[in-house]
């Protein structure tokens, strides 16, 4: 799909069990997904990648890295009343630019971070997110320099990480790109004659665990608490 044709919908599906993402939007283009189950997939459950739309009342449930995930500068999502619990690593994740609004959100029981915001310049709405229930590692992060527009009621859950300058992959080899599996819903422009240069492979800054999954839908690392210092 080109980035001027008209959104997508996407209602009332089920993407589960893929071999990589469940549902995946991208290239400037721009889907409308309303009540989804998007669950058990081996990578991220939804993903913008430098892509628009609305993602609301979906359920993102048990998948391999976040639930929900928003990358890239052209990324302005409205991301609202989804369910994102239980997930590998991430509720939600917004990093390298990425905007839009995240609110209204479920985020709990993830095995590191309800909400995570990384990298300069990336600043999404957040307001009236949920969490009953505590995620493994914190509920809502912010690192990396990201300048997000926090509501109050949010507030109470924020971390704010101040290790290194940012938590985007550094330059150390290369990952070759993972080709998703044929069952993964993809909704994306006509790709560019240029192919894209190859990200480097992940390396986050001192106190920071990399998480790798494929090229290009790298989130930034999960924080890590520091050890305690034996006298």
């Amino acid at each position: 799909m080109g980035a001027a044709a008209s959104t997508a919908p996407v209602h009332a599906n089920s993407s589960l069990h893929n071999g990589d993402t469940g549902i995946f939007i991208s290239n400037g283009a721009a889907a409308d997904l309303v009540d989804n189950l998007v669950t058990d997939n081996k990578n991220n459950g939804i993903v913008f990648q430098d892509a628009n739309g609305v993602a609301d009342s979906n359920r993102c449930v048990r998948n391999a890295g976040a639930g929900i995930q928003i990358s890239g500068a052209a990324s302005k999502p409205e991301v609202r009343r989804n369910d994102c619990n239980s997930n590998l690593w991430y509720g939600i994740v917004a990093f390298r630019g990425a905007a839009g609004v995240i609110e209204l959100n479920l985020c709990e029981l993830n095995g590191a971070i309800g909400i995570y915001v990384a990298d300069p310049e990336t600043k999404p709405r957040i307001a009236g997110n949920i969490f009953r229930k505590q995620n493994k590692d914190a509920q809502l992060v912010v690192g990396g320099g990201a300048a997000p527009q926090i509501a109050e009621e949010d507030k109470a859950y924020l971390q704010i990480i101040t290790e290194g300058a940012s938590t985007s992959p550094a330059a150390e080899g290369k990952m070759e790109p993972k080709v998703a599996k044929s069952k993964t819903r993809s909704v994306e422009s006509a790709p560019s004659s240029t192919p894209a240069a190859n990200p480097a492979k992940p390396r986050g800054p001192a106190g920071l665990v990399p998480f790798f999954i494929p090229a290009e839908r790298t989130p930034p690392p999960r924080p890590r608490k520091p050890a305690e210092t034996k006298e």
